[in-house]
């Protein structure tokens, strides 16, 4: 069985917030490649990261751990 992508459900959040990975890109400041290396876990968030797009998709504090980890 292939391992789960972990950020699935970022993934999916971010589609129904942004409407396109791009979208989000822009708004977090970094282009769509490193978004997607970060997706694909390729790339670290790092807590400023992590606090923006919490912000930029309305998601609790208290849930930060099941979309970033």
């Amino acid at each position: 069985m292939a391992p789960r992508n972990k950020h699935a459900k970022l993934q999916k959040r971010i589609t129904d917030v942004c409407k396109a990975n791009i979208n989000f890109a822009i708004l977090m400041g970094m282009s769509n490649v490193t978004l997607v290396k970060k997706l694909k876990d390729d790339g670290i968030w790092t807590t400023e990261e992590i606090n923006k797009a919490c912000k930029i998709l309305q998601i609790p504090i208290s849930e930060i751990p099941s979309y970033f980890f």
